[in-house]
This record gives C-alpha cells, structure tokens and sequence, in this order.
C-alpha cells in the first residue's frame, strides 16, 4: 500500500496513515481490494480514514499510477459517514462514463472509512458481481482497520508543531480565489502545485474543511467571522482568518507539519506489530496488565509477552524506556532545543498580511 508524498525527496506533509498495520494484516487488506478491483475492472483503488470533522486522517494508494491529488477529491466524493452501497462518481458533465465506484463504512461514532476504485469497466453480465465484491472489499477491510479507528476519531493535535505558512489564499465570501501566493522554497513550492486552484475553486478536500470554518460567518460584519484550525489532510495545518481589503474575505493559510507524537510512524520502524500497537495505546492510557488483558480478551502472559517484545524491539532497557522511545520524545526534544518553539501563529500570520497592505 502507498500513502506517499506528492512529492519526492522532500520531508513529507503526506504521510502513510496506516502505520500500525502489521504485515499480515496489510497482505489481507490488499488481497481484498485486488479481488474487488479485478471484478469492476479498476485502474486503481484509494482508501481513507476520515474524522468527525471529515478530514482525511489517514490514506493508502494502490500504487505510484494513482494522482493522489484525483484520489482525494474522489475520496471526498464518497458519502459519509456511511453509504447505502457502492455508489458512482463523476467529477465532470460527460455522460458517457464515472470516474470512480466508491463505498464507505461507519467504524466508529467518529470515524468512517471510504474506499473508491478509479475508472472502472462494468459490463452488463458482471455488474452484481463486482457490487457483490466492493461490499465484501468494504466490511472485510472495516473488520481489519478497526482497531485503528480511536487514534484518527480527532483532529491532529500537532498545532504546535506548525510552521511558517508555506502558501496563502484570499477567498470572497463565495469562495472563490482572488489572490494566490506561495513562499520561495521547494516545499512551499510543490505545496502549492498539490494545491493550486482549478478554475477560481480551490480543492474540494481544502473547501470542505473551509466551508466548515467559515459556516456561522456573516460577511457583512467582521466581528461575526472567528478565525479557526483545521487539518484536512494529514501532515497539513490550514488557518482561516478574516481580512478587510474593500470587503471581507477569508484569508487562508497552509502550513505542513510533522505529529509531535505520531506513534504510529515510530513504531512501525521498530517492527511493532498492530496487537502490540493496541497493549501500548492501553499502556498510554494509564491501564495495568490485568486491565488492559480484560479490554483486549487476553491473557495476561500474553500482555506481558507483547510489552516484553515490544522493549526488546525498541534496545530498551525496561517498559518506561520503551514507551519514550515509541512516543519519540528524545527525538522531539531535541528538535525543539535545536530550533525553539514554532513560530507560525495566527498572530505572526497578521503582521506578515498587513505589511502586504491588508488591514486585519
């Protein structure tokens, strides 16, 4: 499975969402989506874990083939929080064939998977069969990523770690762009080609999480228009704030981020496997071994068995150590003594506007 950059050989803002998957369980996922691909004659399959808030916590691409950018708007095509059945979607006028078939499932109060497979061929004669094998795609896939569901049901909490916005938007009260910029640097640059508008509409993944922002705004008064935060990709920040230039628009800034203590990413390079992923998100939860033995239907030789891999997978010296190491504090802390605090504030984002003659 992919969930790459959209760009190569840049620190990512894109990053694979299903770290704590072991092999096994990423062998039988993509054995599902292979079957069910073949059988509506697919190019290619995308999936996402989307949040409450219907930002794009976690993706995965059947490979290099797939234009993640395409796949993001397809995937935010899919109904949500569940769809009836597989559904068609286009994203143009033309009649004669869709884009992609999409299905998604609930897997939680809070969290909901979709699935598209892109340009598919669907004859007469194989039609229910192919629907018959993107609803078992589906469930078999809900019962695999379930156990990930708690760690993407909320927004990123990586505010702190954002830094300077990278490339800004002006939008009328319509949403439609009136001024584009984007700081001079590699990432900011491949940040707003991932980005760019298509017409005078930015991507339907970055309007989604705008249009929410932006819902109670009445722009004929600033003082109605709160600024806010969301995250509608992972390893992405974009802040909305008011801006007075003749009118009110939204100001738009996108900033990329890395999680502060994204476990999933650290423990996957140690080999941790995704039963050992749920005893340490129960550890980080304060519970002991009998506990966590009764929430997972375990014995508790076998929760002792997986804390003792898990600290020989991690060269710790006892379970404390191997818990910092997976949080990857030794490496944030360095980081932070290195460079300091993030700058990129909402109020650093006002004066660098205002110097552009924007009143704010």
């Amino acid at each position: 499975m992919h969930g790459r950059s959209p760009f190569a050989n840049i620190p990512t803002f894109l990053n694979e969402g299903l770290d704590g998957l072991d092999a096994a369980i990423r062998r039988r996922i993509e054995l599902h989506l292979s079957k069910a691909t073949r059988a509506a004659g697919a190019a290619g399959w995308a999936l996402g874990l989307f949040n409450k808030e219907r930002d794009l916590a976690a993706f995965a691409t059947s490979g290099p083939h797939i234009e993640i950018r395409s796949a993001f708007t397809l995937l935010c095509l899919v109904p949500l929080p569940q769809s009836a059945g597989p559904v068609e979607i286009k994203t143009t006028a033309r009649e004669e064939a869709f884009d992609a078939i999409g299905i998604s499932v609930e897997l939680g109060e809070n969290v909901s998977l979709a699935i598209v497979f892109e340009r598919p061929q669907l004859e007469d004669a194989t039609h229910w069969d192919a629907v018959d094998a993107i609803q078992s795609c589906a469930a078999g896939l809900a019962q695999e990523v379930a156990g990930l569901a708690k760690d993407y049901a909320l927004p990123s909490p990586a505010a702190t770690m954002t830094r300077e916005p990278c490339t800004f938007f002006l939008l009328s009260a319509a949403l439609e762009v009136k001024i584009a910029w984007n700081a001079d640097d590699e990432v900011s640059e491949a940040l707003a080609e991932f980005v760019r508008p298509q017409g005078e509409r930015l991507p339907l993944f970055l309007e989604r999480a705008i249009r929410r922002l932006t819902s109670a705004w009445n722009f004929s008064g600033i003082a109605t228009c709160a600024p806010g935060v969301a995250y509608p990709v992972r390893g992405l920040c974009l802040r909305v704030a008011p801006m007075m230039w003749s009118e009110i628009y939204a100001g738009v800034f996108l900033s990329v981020y890395e999680d502060a203590h994204d476990t999933g990413s650290v423990a996957a390079s140690f080999g941790i496997s995704s039963r050992e992923m749920q005893v340490l998100h129960e550890l980080l939860d304060g519970r002991s071994v009998a506990e966590i033995a009764r929430a997972l239907g375990l014995a508790e030789s076998t929760v002792n068995d997986h804390i003792a891999r898990m600290i020989g997978k991690t060269h710790a010296r006892n379970r404390t150590e191997m818990i910092a190491v997976l949080l990857g504090w030794p490496a944030v802390k360095a980081k932070r003594a290195t460079n300091g605090e993030a700058s990129g504030d909402a109020e650093s984002d006002k004066s660098r506007l205002r110097s552009l003659g924007f009143f704010v």
